[in-house]
Parts: C-alpha cells; sequence; structure tokens
C-alpha cells in the first residue's frame, strides 16, 4: 500500500474519532462531574465548617469540640466521656428539659458500626435520658444505620455536623 493512501486512511479514521471520540468524551467526563458534584460540594462545606480539623483531632478534643458546637446550639452539655463514661460522652439537657445521651465516635477512616448503638443505648439508661445520639465525623455501616430507628438512635453523621456547624456559624 503506497504511504499516500495509508495517510489519507488515517485523516479519515482519525476525523471520525474527531467527531465520535471527543464529544463522547466530553459527556462522560460531564455525567461523571454532575455524579461527583454532590460529595465535593460536602467536602467544600466540610472544609469552611472546620471538619478537616476535626478530622485531625483526637476523640478527646473531638468530645470537647462537640461540647462546645451543642453549647452554641443552645444545649447545656455535661461532659462525661473517657473510661467508665457508661456509654454516653455528653449529656445534653435542651431548653424544654428534655435529656439526650451522645456517645462520640471521632474517626479516622472508616464507619461507626452498631456497637456504637448498644453503647449509647446504656448510655440512655444509666443517665436517665429521654434520648440517645450517636455522633461521628465519618459515617454509619449499613448494620448501624438499620438497627438504629429501631431502637430510637438518632445517628448523626459528617453531613450532620456541616449542617450544624453552619446554624453555629450564622447565629454569631
Amino acid at each position: 500500500m503506497p504511504p499516500d493512501i495509508f495517510w489519507e486512511g488515517m485523516k479519515g479514521f482519525f476525523a471520525v474519532l474527531l467527531a465520535i471520540g471527543l464529544p463522547l468524551l466530553f459527556l462522560v467526563l460531564l455525567v461523571e462531574g454532575i455524579r461527583s458534584l454532590p460529595g465535593w460540594l460536602l467536602e467544600l462545606r466540610a472544609r469552611r465548617a472546620g471538619l478537616y480539623e476535626v478530622d485531625a483531632m483526637s476523640g478527646h478534643e473531638f468530645e470537647v469540640w462537640l461540647e462546645e458546637l451543642f453549647r452554641r446550639l443552645g444545649y447545656h452539655v455535661r461532659r462525661v466521656g473517657g473510661g467508665g463514661d457508661g456509654g454516653a460522652d455528653l449529656i445534653l439537657t435542651g431548653p424544654d428539659g428534655k435529656r439526650i445521651a451522645v456517645q462520640a465516635k471521632k474517626l479516622r477512616s472508616g464507619r461507626v458500626g452498631v456497637a456504637a448503638v448498644s453503647e449509647v443505648l446504656r448510655g440512655q439508661k444509666i443517665y436517665n435520658c429521654t434520648e440517645a445520639w450517636v455522633v461521628t465525623n465519618r459515617g454509619f455501616t449499613e448494620q448501624a444505620l438499620e438497627q438504629a430507628p429501631k431502637c430510637g438512635v438518632k445517628l448523626l453523621d459528617r453531613k450532620d455536623l456541616v449542617r450544624l456547624s453552619e446554624a453555629v456559624r450564622l447565629h454569631r
């Protein structure tokens, strides 16, 4: 095959590739960008809310941070965390007098499991609370998400902390 015929054929091939391939590539990138947008926006909001600093904290520092967050949200807060805390790190008392046992779980990665639900239920009984919450800077396992509502335990994850932090910032 003479070189000029070969290159003419290659030009046609690349013309078709450009006509079909580039728009297809653009469409794939657009779809992937749109799919990742909610996660990207959450992480942007998390950065502004200070959750990147929270991610670098120890478990004790996370409890102190939550104590201040809930105080700014109008709760009276008693910290009982540490060894022998009975399954609750914080006891919140709302303006209405409702008492809430809070189990704080600060993770570097991964998800909080169903054991935290059991722990905070124990804390709810020990501290005579009407509600029980598990709060984490990450997320929850499927099992925890399934079991908690059945036990009446409220789960607050990264999205909730972002929302609460934003609410505090708006009320300053």
